[in-house]
């Protein structure tokens, strides 16, 4: 009963904190942006990959004969786990989609999977593949254009809605309690990315007039948001579930919208002349895309929101 509860409360919870607006630019399509939906959750089926034999691997393209050779398929993604996407179980294992997708890549070349988790930030993450010390990453990933001036990037696995959590007290006297957007696109306030992502750079694009603070957190933007020292923090919309499921009473202090039309894309990341590896990876993704969907990812944040509460 107590974890019905649970769960019942963080839909609610969801539903309260989040609504949807649209940010017209001349680079995308305008269009509403409906807030997370949490109907119909099934939780996503794991499946252990299998090793698939290779055969005539002088007849490869370098780049994957090496990896072949080697055994071997080095993964770079950061020392702090995302929940649901890449995190420590209590046995140590690593779990999440992202875990699931790069054994997957892995055992469909024939080799097994190493995990590099030196990185301390996402933008690291790039420093892995240009020294050799990674063969891709995959690790919520995004394809900015600055990461696409130093590394390969993939084909989209998965494209998650951008979004700002505002402070509600801001929201009143901005007048803007139900569309943070005009006043966004406006500037002359103060909006929060963490520093080494992709965020910055989108949160700089889509508001120009807009101070971009860095922030060392995600929880330290939220705890921005939440005291007003900024209008809103910048970022994806799984992160906000992540904070709200962590810190319920977030949403006495703030409100986040999600924009539909503007998205977070998560690709694959490949050091530069390694076009045949990055062609193979393309494809696998198409092949491999539904392996999991916006509603898995939801029910592995209400399923850690309840394991978090037993």
């Amino acid at each position: 009963m107590r974890n019905k509860l649970l769960i019942l409360f963080v839909t609610v919870l969801l539903m309260l904190c989040f609504s949807g607006c649209s940010i017209p630019t001349s680079s995308v399509d305008s269009g509403n942006a409906n807030a997370v939906n949490t109907e119909n959750i099934e939780a996503g089926k794991t499946v252990e990959p299998v090793l698939v034999p290779i055969l005539d691997v002088d007849k490869m393209r370098p780049e994957i004969a090496a990896i072949i050779d080697r055994g071997e398929l080095v993964v770079a993604i950061p020392s702090e786990d995302i929940p649901v996407f890449f995190e420590e179980d209590e046995d140590g294992e690593l779990k999440g989609i992202e875990i699931t997708l790069a054994k997957g890549l892995a055992a469909s070349l024939g080799v097994e999977v190493v995990f590099e988790r030196s990185a301390k930030s996402h933008d690291e993450l790039t420093d892995k593949l240009l020294s050799g010390e990674a063969d891709v990453v995959i690790a919520t990933y995004s394809n900015s254009l600055e990461r696409a001036k130093k590394a390969l990037l993939s084909e989209p696995y998965l494209d998650v809605d951008y979004g700002v959590m505002a402070n509600r007290q801001a929201l009143l006297e901005y007048e803007a309690e139900d569309n943070p957007v005009p006043i966004l696109k406006k500037g002359n306030v103060k909006i929060g990315a963490v520093k080494g992502t992709s965020h910055l750079e989108m949160a700089a694009i889509l508001f120009p007039g807009c101070e971009i603070i860095e922030l060392e957190s995600y929880a330290a933007g939220a705890k921005a948001a939440a005291e007003g020292e900024i209008f809103g923090f910048f970022c994806s919309e799984f992160q906000f579930i992540l904070e709200y499921g962590e810190d319920p009473s977030l949403s006495i202090y703030t409100k986040t919208f999600t924009f539909q039309d503007v998205q977070d894309s998560f690709c694959v990341g490949v050091a530069p002349g390694n076009e045949g590896l990055m062609d193979y990876i393309n494809i696998y993704i198409k092949k491999n895309k539904n392996t999991f969907s916006k509603n898995e990812i939801l029910a592995g944040f209400l399923k850690l929101f309840e394991g978090d509460n037993e």
